[in-house]
Protein backbone atom coordinates (compact mmCIF):
# COMPACT_ATOMS: atom_id res chain seq x y z
CA UNK A 1 0.00 0.00 0.00
CA UNK A 2 2.89 2.22 0.77
CA UNK A 3 4.66 1.67 -2.49
CA UNK A 4 0.96 2.59 -3.75
CA UNK A 5 0.85 5.96 -1.95
CA UNK A 6 4.85 7.05 -2.82
CA UNK A 7 4.16 6.20 -6.77
CA UNK A 8 0.86 8.56 -6.35
CA UNK A 9 2.75 11.10 -5.13
CA UNK A 10 5.67 11.13 -7.90
CA UNK A 11 2.94 10.79 -10.68
CA UNK A 12 1.13 14.00 -9.11
CA UNK A 13 5.12 15.85 -8.47
CA UNK A 14 5.49 14.94 -12.46
CA UNK A 15 1.96 16.36 -13.50
CA UNK A 16 2.58 19.37 -11.73
CA UNK A 17 6.08 20.34 -12.79
CA UNK A 18 5.27 19.78 -16.26
CA UNK A 19 1.93 21.74 -16.02
CA UNK A 20 4.80 24.54 -14.51
CA UNK A 21 7.32 24.30 -17.23
CA UNK A 22 9.64 22.37 -15.00
CA UNK A 23 10.94 19.62 -17.19
CA UNK A 24 13.65 18.36 -15.45
CA UNK A 25 11.91 18.28 -12.29
CA UNK A 26 8.58 16.14 -13.86
CA UNK A 27 11.43 13.88 -15.25
CA UNK A 28 12.70 13.15 -12.51
CA UNK A 29 9.57 12.46 -10.29
CA UNK A 30 8.28 9.79 -13.32
CA UNK A 31 11.75 8.34 -13.04
CA UNK A 32 11.34 7.41 -9.59
CA UNK A 33 7.70 6.13 -10.17
CA UNK A 34 8.97 4.13 -12.87
CA UNK A 35 11.65 2.39 -10.46
CA UNK A 36 8.57 1.27 -7.86
CA UNK A 37 5.91 0.97 -10.91
CA UNK A 38 7.39 0.07 -14.32
CA UNK A 39 4.27 -1.66 -15.99
CA UNK A 40 2.57 1.42 -15.45
CA UNK A 41 2.13 3.23 -19.28
CA UNK A 42 0.91 6.55 -17.58
CA UNK A 43 3.97 7.02 -15.62
CA UNK A 44 6.39 6.03 -19.11
CA UNK A 45 4.17 8.60 -21.05
CA UNK A 46 4.53 11.03 -18.34
CA UNK A 47 8.51 10.83 -18.79
CA UNK A 48 7.56 11.24 -22.57
CA UNK A 49 6.35 14.33 -22.03
CA UNK A 50 8.57 15.57 -19.67
CA UNK A 51 11.79 14.52 -22.09
CA UNK A 52 10.06 15.80 -25.04
CA UNK A 53 10.59 19.34 -23.06
CA UNK A 54 13.87 18.74 -22.64
CA UNK A 55 14.82 18.18 -25.91
CA UNK A 56 16.09 13.98 -24.90
CA UNK A 57 14.01 12.88 -27.68
CA UNK A 58 15.53 9.23 -27.42
CA UNK A 59 14.03 9.21 -24.60
CA UNK A 60 10.61 10.15 -25.78
CA UNK A 61 11.07 7.64 -28.30
CA UNK A 62 12.38 4.64 -26.20
CA UNK A 63 9.94 5.93 -23.07
CA UNK A 64 7.14 5.93 -26.12
CA UNK A 65 7.89 2.44 -27.00
CA UNK A 66 7.06 0.85 -23.22
CA UNK A 67 3.99 2.63 -23.28
CA UNK A 68 2.51 1.00 -26.36
CA UNK A 69 3.72 -2.30 -25.47
CA UNK A 70 2.41 -2.21 -22.18
CA UNK A 71 -1.01 -1.11 -23.57
CA UNK A 72 -0.86 -2.54 -27.56
CA UNK A 73 -4.85 -2.74 -27.16
CA UNK A 74 -5.15 1.29 -27.62
CA UNK A 75 -6.11 3.83 -25.35
CA UNK A 76 -5.36 7.20 -24.54
CA UNK A 77 -1.94 6.73 -23.32
CA UNK A 78 -1.03 4.35 -25.99
CA UNK A 79 -2.55 7.34 -28.52
CA UNK A 80 -0.73 9.99 -27.46
CA UNK A 81 2.68 7.45 -27.57
CA UNK A 82 1.76 7.16 -31.04
CA UNK A 83 1.34 11.20 -31.08
CA UNK A 84 4.66 11.80 -30.07
CA UNK A 85 6.57 9.43 -31.96
CA UNK A 86 4.67 10.81 -35.19
CA UNK A 87 5.81 14.33 -34.23
CA UNK A 88 9.28 13.28 -33.72
CA UNK A 89 8.96 12.06 -37.31
CA UNK A 90 7.46 15.26 -38.35
CA UNK A 91 4.27 13.59 -39.34
CA UNK A 92 2.46 16.44 -37.81
CA UNK A 93 -1.15 15.24 -39.88
CA UNK A 94 -0.75 12.11 -38.13
CA UNK A 95 0.14 13.57 -35.14
CA UNK A 96 -2.54 15.72 -34.71
CA UNK A 97 -4.95 12.59 -35.40
CA UNK A 98 -3.64 10.85 -32.44
CA UNK A 99 -4.25 13.85 -30.08
CA UNK A 100 -8.02 14.34 -31.92
CA UNK A 101 -8.13 10.36 -30.62
CA UNK A 102 -7.17 11.11 -27.36
CA UNK A 103 -8.98 14.32 -26.75
CA UNK A 104 -11.93 12.34 -27.80
CA UNK A 105 -11.33 10.08 -24.87
CA UNK A 106 -10.22 12.49 -22.64
CA UNK A 107 -11.69 16.08 -22.86
CA UNK A 108 -9.77 17.08 -19.97
CA UNK A 109 -6.32 16.17 -21.08
CA UNK A 110 -4.66 19.46 -20.94
CA UNK A 111 -1.29 18.03 -22.71
CA UNK A 112 -3.52 16.70 -25.59
CA UNK A 113 -4.98 20.20 -26.08
CA UNK A 114 -1.60 22.18 -25.40
CA UNK A 115 0.26 19.86 -28.20
CA UNK A 116 -2.64 20.49 -30.66
CA UNK A 117 -2.71 24.26 -30.27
Amino acid sequence: MEAQTDVQTYIERGTQALAQGQARKAAIAYAQAAQIEPNNPYIHLGLAEANLALGSYGVVYMACRKVQELQPEGGAANEMAQALLNLLDRRYDRALQHLEAVISEDPANAYAHAMRA
